[in-house]
């Protein structure tokens, strides 16, 4: 792994002015229902909107570029309700123009915006996630303070095994 998953949410977190502790655990101590959601190679996009049945839209928590890297901090919403919280840092340059410019205004997910473009790609979990929520965090998802998100960190892989971004999804509800 590259980086910690608390050194990765470090400037996330910043904006958001939250702090909540993070820690690693083993896929199998995931609780059933979040372990199917979170330990597999599929995107989030896709696996959450069949989940909740209904196609994700984009809150943006916060989003900034730095070194040819677009870091956003986003909630995925279906309806009303915060399905998952996304920390994703993208590598411009492994992408296609058109995705670059679709994630500057739109409300769709990076998945989506990928899938969209003809952009293959597989997910690369590299750490599953406790993380119990303060009052910023709890506020984005919809939780109460002290509630327990699992999750995980990890790589968003294109065809050719090039990162395409990093990503740490954290949900609060199964």
């Amino acid at each position: 792994m590259t980086e910690r998953p608390a050194d990765f949410l470090a400037p996330f977190w910043r904006r958001l002015d939250a702090a909540p502790v993070v820690d690693t655990v083993a896929a199998a101590d995931l609780p059933a229902g979040f372990r199917a959601l979170l330990d597999h190679t599929a995107g989030m996009t896709g696996t959450l909107a069949d989940h909740w049945g209904v196609p994700l839209r984009v809150r943006r928590l916060a989003q900034w570029e730095e070194d040819r890297r677009l870091a956003r901090l986003v909630a995925l919403e279906s309806g009303a309700v915060t399905a998952a919280i996304a920390a994703i840092r993208v590598e411009l340059d492994a992408l296609p123009a058109s995705v670059h410019a679709g994630m500057v205004g739109s409300t769709a997910p990076f998945g989506r915006l990928l899938d969209e473009a003809g952009v293959r790609h597989r997910a690369e979990p590299l750490a599953f996630l406790r993380a119990d929520a303060d009052a910023a965090l709890a506020g984005v998802a919809g939780v109460a303070a002290g509630a327990v998100l699992w999750g995980r960190y990890g790589s968003l892989l294109g065809e050719d095994g090039r990162v395409l971004c990093r990503a740490l999804e954290l949900l609060p509800r199964a």
